[in-house]
């Protein structure tokens, strides 16, 4: 019901976002005034995406002695997001502003109630409380949310007659949070409560991780569209840019060994600043409004994708051969979302 409510919400009061679709061009046969001056678009979409990542990865099967089966992760599936606009032309210029928001949360869990034999993949044995291959009960969650705010302007040429193509750039702010957080229990019947109010009498570890990036940058690109016939075509958009990106890690790691308090051993913060890159990729096919009225209608459908590369990842801990030594991963991993959006477009 939440999906349905979300589309039809954006499909009543919004419009496809502009920088994803092609700009209406004049034709002296369809109507001289509106050709004329200046024209204004105000409208959003309905975003379909799904978070793609590599590194989520929190449990394996361990008999004590040897791997077995398959890595256990968390999989995020497609969720419901938005994106609004407002943009203004003046004969082939153009200048806009769009604002993009998308939120998603996956959880994962895996049992093993007959042999505990599961091992945790984000923590060493030395710093932790439960005994690989004694696991009963892992479970992990993962939650992305990113805004993405932007500046744009272009200008627009005529190929041929059917075809035309904007020449365009920007600048971008982007913000994403990301967190990950882990349980692993030798008793399943512990992990079914509150990991923060639990009194266990079995052995647990608890992890809770985040990254969040804040990052600004120029970008470049274009957009391509192809008239099949009045009004009717498919389009093509591609842009690439870089980032100035801020990053905050946190990673906290508490448990106990069976007793009944629960001991905080880890609470580690960073801050990092790194250049990073994007690119943000649409297709579709678009649908626009011919009638003389003071407002035009246009419809899009089609599909995006759009990644951040080497973004820092998660804190890891590292296994070390020396007693209460405590090594983490620094390392980069990259963050991509794709699917379908449907839209409308409002032109004044």
């Amino acid at each position: 019901m939440q999906d349905i409510r979300y589309f039809l919400f954006f499909v009543l009061i919004s419009s496809p976002l502009l920088a994803e679709m092609p700009f209406p061009q004049c034709d002296e046969n369809l109507c001289a005034t509106g050709c004329e001056g200046s024209h204004v678009w105000v409208g959003g979409e309905w975003i379909y995406w799904k978070p793609r990542k590599a590194d989520l990865d929190y449990a394996f099967h361990y008999n004590g002695t040897t791997l077995f089966g398959d890595v256990e992760h968390v999989s995020p599936h497609y969720h419901n997001g938005f994106k609004i606009f407002a943009e203004a032309e003046s004969g082939r210029l153009f200048f806009g502003t769009h604002y993009t928001y998308f939120t998603a949360r996956e959880d994962n869990s895996v049992e093993d109630l007959v042999f505990d034999q599961l091992a945790a993949t984000r923590l060493p044995v030395q710093n932790s409380y439960t005994i690989p291959g004694d696991i009963q009960h892992a479970q992990a969650s993962y939650g992305v949310r990113l805004h993405i705010g932007q500046v744009e302007s272009g200008y627009s040429l005529r190929v041929r007659k059917s075809v035309h193509a904007t020449l365009l750039g920007g600048f971008s702010g982007v913000f994403i949070k990301q967190k990950l957080n882990l349980l692993y229990a030798t008793n399943a019947e512990d992990a079914e409560e509150e990991p923060d109010r639990l009194i266990p009498l079995n052995s647990m570890d608890l992890i809770k991780s985040s990254v969040d990036m804040s990052a600004y940058g120029p970008y470049v690109g274009f957009n391509v569209r192809w008239e099949w016939f009045k009004g009717v075509g498919i389009y093509s958009r591609a842009t690439v840019g870089s980032l100035l990106a801020k990053f905050n890690r946190h990673y906290a790691h508490s448990g106990t060994p069976g007793n009944l308090l629960i001991a905080t051993d880890d609470a580690v913060e960073d801050k990092t600043h790194r250049i990073i890159s994007h690119i943000d990729l649409a297709s579709g096919i678009y649908i626009e409004g011919f009638d003389c009225s003071a407002i035009k209608v246009s419809l899009t459908l089609g599909c995006q994708i759009h990644h951040f590369f080497n973004l820092a990842d998660f804190f890891d801990l590292r296994h070390t051969d020396v007693i209460d030594e405590h090594a983490f991963d620094y390392h980069g991993d990259g963050l991509g979302f794709d699917g379908l959006y449907l839209g409308l477009m409002l032109t004044f």
